[in-house]
């Protein structure tokens, strides 16, 4: 267990310390984000284990992790799909200032939510690579709660 406090110089500093000192031994990384995991990337390029070591990630989905992921350097990232995410709190506030939504009627679930994630692996980085079109984007937010997965837990 080696913090890298959410920042990429640190992991790779962190990544390289272990590398160094524990050599074959180690043989996989985990990250809380994209970030950390591509320092730990390049940490591990550098001594000569792309694809040795496996590295995962816990969150973000960033392109540059997207793309590491494509190339076999990284095995998987999360998404809660941020481009879902923006476009849902704005038809929220735009339903509500239009009459769509009552929110003053509206229960605590529709208040506070989960909505869907998905880990991506090599198996179906593709389809997170692509950004969606803007009538993707409308037609996911027509109803802004259709993808809420759960209350959040109090």
């Amino acid at each position: 267990d080696q913090p890298a406090d959410f920042d990429r110089n640190k992991a790779y500093t962190t990544t390289q310390t272990l590398l160094n000192k524990y050599g074959d031994q180690v043989n996989g990384i985990w990250a809380a984000t994209d970030s950390m995991a591509l320092g730990a990337l390049q940490a591990v390029r550098e001594a000569g284990r792309a694809g040795e070591v496996k590295i995962a990630s816990a969150a973000d989905a960033t392109p540059e992790g997207l793309g590491a992921i494509a190339n076999g350097e990284l095995l998987s990232t999360y998404t809660t799909d941020p481009y879902f995410n923006g476009a849902m709190g704005l038809a929220i506030c735009y339903q509500a200032m239009t009459g769509g939504v009552d929110v003053e009627s509206l229960p605590r679930e529709s208040r506070e939510f989960y909505v869907d994630q998905s880990l991506i692996t090599a198996s179906n980085v593709d389809q997170f690579l692509a950004v969606p079109t803007d009538e993707e984007i409308v037609r996911s937010v027509q109803d802004p709660f259709s993808r809420i997965t759960g209350p959040v837990a109090r």
